[in-house]
């Protein structure tokens, strides 16, 4: 078969409309955190976006990826039907009395097969990712937003001694949490008066 052949199949373009929106939203994501005044917390809601929008597509986007690929087919004089595969024989035991495996319909099949595993390999990577950034995130964000955080001196505190704690070694402290916290409180003032 021809790459011609290949590119002109109703299963090849609605899978070329599912990476499109999967990249589309993604290269957003990407190109948005690449910004020179892109900070840690921002970065986080960022992926946090992507990774609904993906379970979101896995529930509901199998149906407009279709209807966008039935659009391009017909104009493009495309036959709008999945490949009909021939089953395989497997050689039956004695007394074997019915088949294991349920004869899937197309459709169903190219569901189960590539659109499903496709979104759940995607939603599996930014959870991975998503999950590094926000533990990250939970420990260092603070200092982007002292400015917010500092309105409360018991939660600036409590995130400031975490900071110390995370980043003890033995008994040797890098940072003192108190300091950090008269600090960060001194800096909002100023800016406050500037």
């Amino acid at each position: 078969m021809s790459l011609e052949t290949h590119m002109c199949d109703y299963e090849f373009l609605i899978t070329l409309m599912v990476w499109y929106d999967i990249l589309f939203h993604g290269n957003l994501v990407s190109k948005s955190m690449q910004k020179v005044d892109m900070d840690l917390p921002t970065a986080v809601m960022y992926l946090e976006n992507c990774k609904q929008f993906l379970i979101r597509y896995r529930e509901s986007g199998y149906t407009e990826c279709v209807l966008k690929a039935r659009e391009i087919c017909e104009e493009l004089e495309i036959e709008t039907q999945f490949k009909k595969l021939r089953p395989r024989q497997k050689k039956r035991l004695f007394l074997y009395e019915h088949e294991d495996e349920t004869r899937l319909d197309p459709e169903h099949r190219y569901k189960t097969t590539v659109f499903d595993p496709l979104l759940n390999t995607a939603i599996s990577f930014i959870t991975e990712q998503f999950t590094q950034l926000q533990t990250h995130s939970d420990k260092w964000s603070f200092l982007y937003n002292m400015q917010k955080v500092s309105d409360s001196r018991a939660i600036l505190l409590k995130q400031c001694n975490t900071l110390s704690d995370i980043l003890k070694a033995g008994d040797d402290l890098d940072i003192d949490g108190e300091q950090l916290c008269q600090f960060a409180l001194q800096k909002a003032r100023r800016d406050q008066f500037l």
